[in-house]
This record gives structure tokens, C-alpha cells and sequence, in this order.
């Protein structure tokens, strides 16, 4: 089998092109850089941009997968030269797909990294929308529905708002639900906080946090907050276990933990409760409070953790030129029939990781036992992962004749905050390093990105992780050392 690899004198790119190389294929890397010393692949120096150049490419080799990496990702770049982000991240889309749709390939994959959200369904006069919870403290609430579940039809409807109320919210009020279904997850709540289960007799009920048990109660859906989620969920409202994710632990949130949400800003000490009639849950709830400033709603995902259905919700130009690189696949895929597979991951790290990304940083500093200066008190979350976890969920995706026309999210189905994941890298190496939590730098730094994927459509495919955090710090770390990184 060959394969074409773009952009692989970049990071991810060079760690694809290694390994299907190690795994047999006839790799021909491609970039526009100089070869990368330790690159062991066939490498073709090439601009992407340039059609006949990409065309000739293509039609002499006539590769059986291409796999498109190459993109100018550097935000700050992207910000600064829309025009170069769209031409380079688009157009040298656009030429691969009519080359690979030309010499007929098995499968054209791209990489994604699209981000979705997650909020309160109200219905505003005769608009439907997302919000905050915390944004119907100051609005007539007369004016505005809140999508519920009706209790007598077990059905999603919109339901007028009795109530909301605003109040202190005490440390011990605090819990984190831990539920598992493939993958365990988490998620905070307040004890009184109503959640939908699906108990032993297969009833759906609303019960309290507090009065949750673990190893009897299954949060229902599976959406990691334990409510349903999005436009319309009447076919989620069905009572089978099946659906649901089985609790597996309910503890309260330490001082210690309480300390970091107040430190971070995710937390403003307040919770807000909406009082809807003859129902005890509704979509949202106090739980979207507690993860984001509830003065900082713009970027905000609109569902958490993101599935690939969700709605894309570009904040800069980079992130469009994502957005519009995936309609030219689909577009490819309908005219002209063309096998594809999407990939959308989070925070990749590893061997050949650029020196100046997140870990890289966290690792160096933490190992000189520098501190680490965290922008906007470290508030973003992620799902950080291992290189290695990322090559697992591609080779599933060619493998498999499923994943053909479709898009999966890469992760691992957990996450953690930017100041987590420092604090983390500075445990694991045990290192005397201390966090600095300084200001935004910029406007669109101050409102925190707070995205995690589901990973529940990819371990259909057989996928799960292979590399756990620590260990791919440890790898990291190694591999720095051995390059005089650090």
C-alpha cells in the first residue's frame, strides 16, 4: 500500500509518516520544507498551493491512501494573515482532493479540529437559542421557555419558567459524579442539582446528585451531564440501560479542588436554579455554571464533551479555514465519490512536538523547576493526549470500511484545564515548579475555549487509548532530553 502523507515536516505529519512507514506502507512524505533530518520516509519537497505541481505528484505515484497534515496552524499567524491561512489551509485542499479524486485513491483522510458547545435550550419569543443559565438572571423570564421534560409525556418540549434563583453556593454543596460507559468520565454538579437516571426497572426518574448511587444508577443519556442535550432529544427519551452510563462514584469536592475552579475563574461562587413547572431536570442546569465564567460566555462550546454532530462554531481564522476545508471534502465525496475519513483531535503532544507548544513548554520549565506563567489562569480545558493515542484511532480508521464518509473525534474521553495539565506535568516529574496565574494577553484569550470530545463514535470502531497522560509525559520528556530540548 502507498500512502501520501502531507505536512510532514510537521509534528503530527512527521509521526504519521514514521509510522506507516514502521507499518509497512510505501510512505512518500511531502512538505514544503526542508527534509526533516530523522525523517526515514521517501520525502518529496513540494508546494501544495501549486496545482500542476500537486497534480504531477499524484498521477506519478498513485497512491492508495492521502492523508493531508499540512496547514499553517499557528493562531496568532492565522489572525494577523487571513488571506495566507485561507490560500495555503484551502487551496492546497482543494488541489489534493481534485488529484486524488483523478487517480481514484481508497481513501482520502483529513485532519480536522473543529469545536463544538454546550448551553440552556430556551425559546425566546419565536427564536429558539442556547444560553447560559446564568444569562436569564437579569431577562424577563415571562418572555423566555426553557427546553424541559415533560414529565407526564416523557417527551422534550419547551416549558415556561416559574423561577430563577441565584444563591451562595458553600464548598460542601459541591460533588463530581464519576460515570463510565466505554470510558470513564467525570462531571460537577450540586448535591441538589436534578439529573435524569434509568433505574433497575428500566424508569427514567429525576433524583438528586446527593441521593445518586453508585453501581445501581445509570446518568441518562450518556452526554456528560446527565441531562439530555440538544435541539431535539425526543428520541434519546427511551428507558433501556443501554443508553445510559453507569455511576461509579459520587465524592465531594475537596477544598483543594474548590480552590482551583475559584482560582481559575470557573466558578464565581453563585449557582442559579431554573424552577420549571411539573418537572425536576431540564437541559442545562446549574452544572454549565460551574465550568464556565458565568461573565465569560462568548467561544463557549455549545455541548460538552463535543460530538462530531454537533454544530461547528469557528472562533478565529484558522478554525474557518478548517470549516471550510471539511465542506470541500464533502463536496469531493458527493460529485465525484470520493472515500474519505475525517479526523478532529485535541491537544496532541509527543516526540517531534514543536518546542514552543504547551507540554513542551510545561515539560522544560518544570524539569529546570522555572515557574510556569499560565495566561488566563490556565482556563481553557482540553483533552491533552499522547501522539501515540492519535496513531491508534488512524489505523482503526483505515482499516475499517466503516469509517468511509464519516468524521470521528480523536481523545482519549477525558479532560482536564491548561492549569491542570501544568500542575500534572509538575507532579509527574516531580518537580519544584510553581504555577504563576497571570491575566489574558489579548481579548480573545480572556474568553476561555472549553472543549472535550466524545470519543463514543471512534471505540466502535475498536479504538481505545494506548498511551495514558503520564506516560506520554514520561516519553516526551525522554525524547527532549535526547534532543537537547531541555
Amino acid at each position: 500500500m502507498k500512502a501520501v502523507v502531507t505536512g510532514s515536516s510537521g509534528f503530527i505529519g512527521f509521526n504519521v509518516a514514521e509510522w506507516l512507514s514502521k507499518s509497512g506502507y510505501d510512505v512518500v512524505a511531502v512538505d514544503v520544507t526542508e527534509k526533516p533530518e530523522d525523517l526515514s520516509a521517501r520525502y518529496v519537497k513540494l508546494d501544495l498551493t501549486d496545482k500542476e505541481a500537486v497534480m504531477r505528484l499524484v498521477e506519478s505515484e498513485r497512491p492508495d491512501y492521502v492523508l493531508h497534515y499540512a496547514a499553517i496552524t499557528t493562531l496568532s499567524s492565522t489572525i494577523s494573515d487571513p488571506y495566507s491561512a485561507f490560500f495555503v489551509n484551502d487551496f492546497s485542499t482543494l488541489n489534493l482532493l481534485e488529484a486524488s479524486s483523478r487517480v481514484g485513491v481508497k481513501r482520502f483522510v483529513y485532519a480536522s479540529s473543529v469545536l463544538g458547545s454546550t448551553r440552556v435550550y430556551v425559546k425566546w419569543g419565536q427564536k429558539e437559542m442556547s444560553l447560559p443559565i446564568s444569562a436569564l438572571w437579569d431577562v424577563p423570564i415571562s418572555d423566555v421557555a426553557v427546553k424541559s421534560v415533560n414529565p407526564l409525556t416523557g417527551k422534550a418540549d419547551y416549558m415556561p419558567i416559574s423561577s430563577v434563583i441565584r444563591h451562595r453556593l458553600g464548598k460542601k454543596d459541591l460533588y463530581r459524579v464519576w460515570y463510565k460507559k466505554g470510558v470513564e468520565r467525570s462531571v460537577v454538579a450540586t448535591g441538589d442539582h436534578s439529573v435524569f437516571v434509568l433505574t433497575d426497572d428500566g424508569m427514567l426518574k429525576a433524583r438528586e446528585v446527593r441521593a445518586l448511587e453508585a453501581g445501581t444508577d445509570y446518568l441518562f443519556p450518556d452526554d456528560g451531564y446527565g441531562v439530555p442535550c440538544g435541539p431535539d432529544e425526543d428520541a434519546l427519551l427511551k428507558s433501556s440501560l443501554s443508553q445510559g452510563a453507569e455511576i461509579t462514584e459520587i465524592e465531594q469536592i475537596s477544598d483543594d479542588e474548590l480552590k482551583m475552579l475559584k482560582a481559575q475563574g470557573d466558578f464565581d461562587g453563585y449557582v442559579y436554579d431554573i424552577s420549571v413547572p411539573g418537572s425536576q431536570a431540564f437541559f442545562g442546569g446549574d452544572v454549565p455554571v460551574l465550568l464556565h465564567n458565568s461573565s465569560n460566555v462568548y467561544g463557549v462550546p455549545l455541548r460538552n464533551p463535543v460530538r462530531e454532530d454537533d454544530p461547528f462554531a469557528p472562533r478565529v481564522p484558522y478554525d474557518h479555514t478548517k470549516v471550510v476545508a471539511e465542506y470541500m471534502v464533502s463536496a469531493y465525496a458527493m460529485a465525484k465519490k470520493m472515500p474519505y475519513s475525517i479526523t478532529r483531535s485535541w491537544l496532541i503532544f509527543g516526540e517531534h512536538d514543536k518546542p514552543n507548544r504547551a507540554v513542551p513548554i510545561f515539560i522544560r520549565k518544570a524539569v529546570r523547576d522555572e515557574p510556569i506563567t499560565l495566561y488566563n489562569s490556565g482556563k481553557d480545558v482540553t483533552d491533552p493526549y499522547h501522539v501515540s493515542n492519535y496513531l491508534k484511532a488512524l489505523e482503526v480508521i483505515l482499516k475499517d470500511e466503516r469509517a468511509i464518509g464519516q468524521a470521528y473525534n480523536v481523545g482519549t474521553g477525558s479532560h482536564m484545564s491548561v492549569a491542570q495539565m501544568a500542575q500534572s506535568i509538575v507532579d509527574i516529574l516531580g518537580s519544584h515548579s510553581k504555577l504563576i496565574l497571570a491575566g489574558p494577553r489579548s481579548e480573545l484569550e480572556a474568553q476561555p475555549q472549553i472543549s472535550y470530545p466524545s470519543i463514543e463514535k471512534i471505540t466502535g470502531l475498536g479504538y481505545s487509548p494506548v498511551t495514558s497522560f503520564k506516560d506520554g509525559v514520561l516519553r516526551t520528556k525522554q525524547w527532549m532530553e535526547k534532543k537537547g530540548l531541555l
